[in-house]
């Protein structure tokens, strides 16, 4: 779709239509498949009157939105463990990083387990698709869970059909990890048959482990 005035400034870029509202921030608004927008966004066929396209290139931020692409971020493998003779672990997307607050797209194999623990800045997790025991409350598709700094949670522990979550930290260094109940935690890798296995090695750091 060309621009309003007929001219593509973007020629021969990765160019996608995004319509937003000017100065409507923080609402998610859509969906437009593939894509994460933290604006308000509308697709091609349910804009809003007076709305015209605006376009943007992926990954890169115009005026403080960004826009990503999962499909262009590389998983990667964080606290696998072996569970009856089966590998399971954390997989996950990296959709940015600051010094003021990372984004993750995050899958938890079905089953897996993760400790008791906090994280040094607030949190806010989003569950998709799956559900998620978080301590004694079970969390559904759609249950958002908001932590601040230092609050201690869970133990996790993914559903038999797996979890996907959103995941938002914020704060310097906010993906921090400390644990707050190690001799629970063995106590339950022992109950379940569970055997944790070395971290893989990776480019970036990643820190999080919920």
């Amino acid at each position: 779709m060309p621009p309003p005035d007929g001219g593509n400034p973007l020629q021969g870029a990765s160019v996608h239509p995004v319509y937003c509202a000017v100065n409507k921030v923080d609402t998610v608004v859509g969906p437009v498949p593939g894509f994460l927008f933290i604006t308000e966004v509308y697709d091609g066929a349910g804009a809003a009157p007076g709305l015209a396209p605006r376009f943007a290139i992926k990954g890169e931020t115009m005026s403080g939105l960004t826009i990503e692409n999962l499909d262009d971020i590389p998983w990667q493998e964080v606290r696998p463990q072996m569970q009856g003779g089966k590998r399971v672990a954390v997989h996950i997307r990296q959709i940015q990083r600051t010094p003021d607050r990372v984004v993750l797209y995050t899958r938890y194999d079905p089953g897996l387990v993760l400790e008791r623990h906090s994280h040094t800045g607030d949190e806010v997790i989003h569950i998709l698709e799956g559900d998620l025991l978080v301590g004694d409350v079970p969390c559904l598709p759609g249950s958002t869970i908001i932590l601040e700094k230092g609050t201690p949670f869970g133990p996790l522990i993914a559903g038999k059909q797996g979890t996907t979550i959103l995941e938002v930290f914020i704060g310097p260094n906010g993906t921090g990890v400390t644990p707050t109940d190690s001799e629970g935690f063995k106590r339950l890798l022992d109950a379940k048959g569970i055997t944790l296995l070395p971290e893989p090695s990776r480019s970036a750091p990643l820190g999080s482990q919920s």
